[in-house]
């Protein structure tokens, strides 16, 4: 790997490690509680109907017909469908066993759907970001990089703060929660990227 590549992997665990750290300590409480009331404003049925529907779209079945799509098509499967398959598993397997690890609590203030199992990282917000980290850096990756590709991956950021906050939004997850899962899904992504593309040179 590249010292810059080394250096962006060095910075995302340094971010992860100081969320923990706040995160253990409580100095992170007061402002996920102020992100979660400047949030909560906005709650209205209406706009509930909308959350539900940008959180339903990190979903396990999208995300499930995403990888199938990526992987059933010849032109696909070795380019995208093997590396996103890749970090999916890889984040995954971490997500579950930092939720053990950490064993934090959901918030239970004010739930708009049901969810189970530990906070800490959010498994949407990780997963999501992998995934979609994960398309971004394949989109980008050639030289003559199109204006519908970098519309594409503005897009899928964009989509990857919305699922994220859609988790606060709905009650299930903390600040803290989404950024670890942002943070550690963007550092599997680029690593199962940087490993693949090492093995292709």
């Amino acid at each position: 790997m590249k010292k810059r590549d080394i250096a962006i992997i060095i910075t995302l665990i340094s971010l992860f490690a100081i969320i923990a750290i706040l995160l253990e300590t409580g100095n992170i409480i007061n402002i996920e509680n102020f992100v979660y009331d400047r949030i909560s404003q906005f709650i209205n049925p209406t706009f509930t109907t909308v959350v539900k529907i940008i959180t339903n779209i990190g979903g396990p079945i999208i995300i499930t017909v995403i990888c199938i799509t990526l992987l059933i098509f010849h032109q696909t499967r070795r380019k995208y469908g093997l590396p996103v398959l890749t970090a999916l598993l890889v984040t995954f397997i971490l997500n579950t066993i930092l939720k053990y690890i950490f064993a934090r609590p959901r918030p239970t203030v004010l739930r708009l759907i049901n969810e189970t199992g530990y906070s800490f990282p959010s498994g949407h917000s990780m997963v999501n970001s992998a995934l979609y980290t994960m398309i971004i850096l394949l989109l980008l990756e050639n030289s003559d990089v199109k204006f519908r590709k970098v519309i594409l991956s503005i897009f899928l950021g964009i989509l990857i703060i919305l699922i994220g906050l859609s988790r606060i939004y709905l009650g299930v997850h903390y600040l803290g929660d989404v950024l670890g899962g942002w943070i550690l899904g963007i550092l599997v992504s680029l690593v199962v990227y940087k490993i693949y593309r090492e093995k292709e040179h």
